[in-house]
């Protein structure tokens, strides 16, 4: 999904009448690794363009403590190369989680990405994760009202 804004002033400071957000939702889909392609996701637009969303891939990018399968590195790579030769940023921090399990045998990671085209950036003074505050290294903190 993605959302085009247009304006007929100038998009964050730029002469870009527009910018899109798009959000992602990959989840495996058999026999094709994900019901949502690198290439629908991270497209080469002309304008400032920020994808986010649950991408299904782990990638030492993201978490460098995990240990990566063969299809793992393979499927993440094909995003993770767009990326690179799209001349997109990473925006999450790394060991950052974003995922946090209600079982005790699956562990805390990082699915939920968001990238940015090179646009974004001279109409932005700083980028800044929000994560949760959290009580350990993998434990989320609730909070009550």
């Amino acid at each position: 999904m993605s959302l085009n804004v247009f304006t007929s002033q100038r998009c964050f400071g730029k002469d870009f009448p527009r910018f899109a957000i798009g959000n992602a939702y990959a989840r495996p889909l058999p026999p094709f690794p994900h019901s949502a392609s690198p290439k629908s996701s991270l497209r080469d637009l002309e304008y400032q363009y920020l994808v986010a969303g649950n991408f299904n891939i782990h990638n030492a990018a993201t978490d460098d403590s995990w240990l990566l399968s063969s299809y793992g590195e393979r499927n993440s790579a094909t995003y993770f190369d767009l990326v690179t030769d799209l001349g997109f940023t990473h925006l999450n921090t790394p060991g950052v989680y974003t995922l946090f399990p209600f079982t005790g045998t699956h562990r805390p990671s990082a699915f939920d990405l968001a990238f940015a085209n090179p646009h974004m950036f001279p109409g932005s003074r700083s980028w800044e994760p929000l994560s949760l505050p959290l009580q350990g290294p993998t434990t989320p903190q609730f909070l009550s009202p």
